[in-house]
């Protein structure tokens, strides 16, 4: 049973963000109005604030902001089927 009341939409998007000083790179796995699966072997804790950059030759640089909601723990072997 889905419990969201906004439609996730699957991509797998590649993107930038800022962490601790560094630059990492994830992928954004689902996305929709209320927020988004970002996929990053990098420890986040909830709570943090970040900011995310999307860059494309289709579109000009794109910055999204958000704060990460909960943190799900995939071993590497699965996250890579997603």
């Amino acid at each position: 049973m889905e419990r969201r009341e906004t439609h996730r939409t699957r991509r797998r998007v590649p993107c930038l963000f800022s962490y601790e000083g560094h630059v990492h790179n994830a992928l954004i796995v689902d996305l929709s109005v209320g927020g988004m699966f970002l996929q990053t072997d990098t420890a986040i804790s909830p709570g943090t604030e970040l900011t995310i950059r999307l860059r494309s030759d289709a579109f000009e640089d794109l910055e999204l902001r958000g704060r990460v909601v909960r943190r799900r723990f995939t071993p590497t072997v699965i996250a890579t089927l997603i």
